[in-house]
């Protein structure tokens, strides 16, 4: 079986982590979607951010969808305990992964 494609690995992300889209907003370039998820470990409303390789389909067509090319989430800093500190924690620990 082949390696999965962006859109079957961020499904299963999005499927794991998030439920109901509360509101969707297409990009003004007609490639991305911006999409407010609930996230179901903490109920609050994260942004996501999806850009595709081509301008996506109209609403209502059977044409396929474009591959996802990548996906942006954006998570409430001061919900939960949630501290502009250890966002800035968290930022390094990514730094130093991402150095390593």
């Amino acid at each position: 079986m082949g390696e999965k494609s962006r859109r079957e690995t961020w499904d299963a992300i999005e499927w794991k982590h998030f439920g109901q889209c509360v509101w969707q907003q297409r990009l003004p370039d007609g490639k991305g979607l911006l999409e407010g998820r609930l996230h179901k470990a903490t109920g609050r409303i994260f942004v996501v951010e999806k850009f595709y390789e081509h301008k996506l389909p109209r609403p209502h067509t059977s044409k396929p969808w474009p591959e996802l090319e990548t996906v942006n989430v954006y998570a409430p800093v001061d919900a939960d305990g949630v501290t502009w500190d250890t966002l800035d924690v968290a930022l390094a620990q990514f730094g130093e992964k991402k150095a390593a």
